[in-house]
């Protein structure tokens, strides 16, 4: 499974990266685990609100729409998760906006 988020690489400060590089920030279920565990450790204050899911059966890509509440800051962000035939997850991106008024 391939993870990209271009904001969640100040998390695991990869040296290796630059600005711009949209490649994935972690790859396999170990990456993934080292990335969230780093990514946690920084965060005291954490919550989200699910504002909706977004379900597209010919692409099998999953959207989730919610809104961020970290350390009194909030955005919009959507997680997509796309599913091979298998059903198990391939892909996911994850986009980060502002939160509307």
């Amino acid at each position: 499974m391939r993870f990209g988020d271009v904001r969640g690489r100040a998390f695991v400060h990869e040296p290796n990266r630059t600005e711009g590089d949209w490649s994935s920030v972690a790859s396999g279920k170990s990456a993934l685990r080292d990335y969230w565990q780093k990514a946690l450790a920084q965060l005291d204050d954490l919550q989200f609100t699910l504002d909706r899911i977004i379900w597209d059966e010919d692409a099998r890509e999953l959207g989730i729409v919610y809104t961020s509440h970290v350390g009194g800051n909030s955005k919009r962000v959507i997680e997509t998760f796309q599913f091979g035939a298998d059903e198990l997850v391939v892909a996911t991106e994850v986009l980060h906006g502002n939160v509307p008024d």
